[in-house]
C-alpha cells in the first residue's frame, strides 16, 4: 500500500505541474477531503473563472496493445465522479515518462480500463501541451456557457 500511495502522490505532483504550465489554470488539491476527486481546477480569468473536477490515476505499468495508458477507475467511483455538478475529467499519469493524459468523464455508460493518449501534457513538447490545455479550457467554457449558469444564479430564489 505504501508503494501505491507513493505512486499516487508522485502522479498528483506531476499532474499539478503539467496542468499549471502556461498559466491557464489554477489548481486546488482536494486529496483525502474529497475521495472522488483529487483536484478542483479553475480557469485563470477574473470574468469567467470556470471550474472542473479532475481525478488523477497514476501508473508505472505502461501502455496496453492499443497504446493506451494502463490505468483504471472503478465503476462506482467513475459514476460518482460523473455525477458531480461540474465538468469532470480523468488524468492518467505515466510516472516513468512524466506524461499526463486528460480524458473527459461525462458519459454514465463509459468504463475506464485505460486512458487514450491523444491529449498529452509533457515537458518535451510544450507546443502540443499548450494546445491540449487550450482545448481543455475551451471544453470547460463550453460546458458552463451551454448551461447558462449566470442566468440560473441570478434567477434563483434563495430561502436564506
Amino acid at each position: 500500500m505504501a508503494a501505491q500511495n507513493a505512486i499516487g502522490d508522485q502522479g498528483e505532483s506531476i499532474f499539478s505541474t503539467r496542468i499549471s504550465q502556461d498559466n491557464i489554470f489554477k489548481v486546488y488539491f482536494l486529496g483525502e477531503k474529497a475521495p472522488i476527486v483529487d483536484f478542483l481546477v479553475e480557469i485563470i480569468d477574473e470574468q469567467n473563472p470556470y471550474q472542473c473536477f479532475i481525478q488523477v490515476k497514476s501508473t508505472t505499468l505502461g501502455y496496453n496493445k492499443k497504446g493506451n495508458l494502463k490505468v483504471s477507475i472503478s465503476e462506482p467511483k467513475l459514476k460518482a465522479l460523473i455525477n458531480r455538478p461540474l465538468p469532470t475529467y480523468i488524468a492518467g499519469v505515466d510516472i516513468q515518462n512524466e506524461y499526463v493524459y486528460i480524458h473527459p468523464a461525462f458519459n454514465h455508460n463509459m468504463k475506464i480500463t485505460s486512458i487514450p493518449i491523444n491529449n498529452k501534457l509533457s515537458v518535451a513538447n510544450k507546443v502540443a501541451s499548450v494546445s491540449v490545455l487550450q482545448r481543455l479550457k475551451q471544453d470547460i467554457i463550453n460546458y458552463w456557457t451551454t448551461i447558462n449558469i449566470d442566468n440560473h444564479k441570478t434567477q434563483y430564489n434563495s430561502i436564506l
